[in-house]
């Protein structure tokens, strides 16, 4: 291997696709200037990706009843229990999970640390309604966020381990949204809500934090995504919260999903 190879190497590992420039703190315009004088030139090694034509998904807003296979069993042994056994382990409950989808924004939205900290929040309101009646109509709520593969959109998937009554936990939802809008809206509600993002972002991170923030924003080719995040919940302000409340509070869509044997 001679000196030129060797030089041809070390050139195609900085293509400026292969490299990021992560800054922290306070950034003048003066440091600015001293980055692109010393690494402008990386622009020029290779090629960047040209940006791929932007693909949005949208929810049906309906209500699906699907199947669900439920397994029963017994404590009679076999030899004791013949072929189609009558005496099964007590059951009394036979409620099945339900769950809400709803759109949201993407990892790559500067909405999005703000999204998860509202449905958050939206999902204890939510359970704390259901605990306080007497005759619950749904128990056990829980939420997953799930990103699409361009990381422009996200879906909100709120579920209930238990409906008892799925016309009721509907009308449920939509009164604890009103709530839940109100009561958020406030102003002094603003310093709760940060510090409840914050915690909800750290607790995705390990002790290695910057480490795993790195690596979080590389899956999605954004390797700032989490400092974007952080600077997001720091500087938040009432209007922020607004914008970002009506994915929850005011959806265009909300797709239900229930068992077929669901009342």
């Amino acid at each position: 291997m001679d000196f030129n190879s060797i030089q041809g190497g070390y050139t195609n590992l900085l293509d400026a696709s292969n490299l990021s420039i992560l800054l922290s703190g306070a950034i003048t315009e003066e440091k600015k200037s001293m980055i692109n004088h010393y690494f402008g030139l990386l622009r020029q090694l290779g090629k960047t990706e040209e940006p791929k034509e932007e693909k949005y998904i949208s929810l049906p807003n309906m209500e699906l009843s699907t199947r669900i296979r439920h397994t029963f069993t017994t404590d009679i042994p076999a030899e004791l229990a013949g072929s189609r056994p009558t005496n099964l382990i007590p059951t009394t409950d036979f409620t099945d999970p339900g769950q809400v989808y709803i759109m949201g924004p993407g990892k790559n939205n500067a909405d999005y640390p703000l999204y998860e900290t509202l449905l958050s929040e939206f999902c204890k309101e939510l359970d704390t309604s259901l605990k306080h009646l007497s005759k619950s109509p749904a128990e056990g709520v829980s939420y997953y966020v799930f990103d699409t593969l361009n990381g422009n959109q996200s879906i909100g998937i709120i579920t209930f381990e238990k409906i008892h009554n799925k016309e009721n936990t509907k009308l449920l939802f939509s009164q604890t949204q009103q709530v839940f809008a109100e009561k958020f809206s406030q102003e002094i509600t603003i310093p709760y809500l940060q510090a409840q993002g914050i915690q909800l972002l750290f607790s995705k991170q390990p002790d290695t934090l910057i480490h795993n923030f790195l690596l979080t924003g590389s899956s999605v080719r954004n390797p700032s995504m989490c400092f974007n995040w952080y600077n997001t919940l720091l500087f938040a302000t009432g209007a922020d919260y607004d914008k970002t409340m009506k994915y929850i509070t005011s959806p265009d869509t909300m797709f239900w999903l229930f068992s077929a044997y669901s009342k």
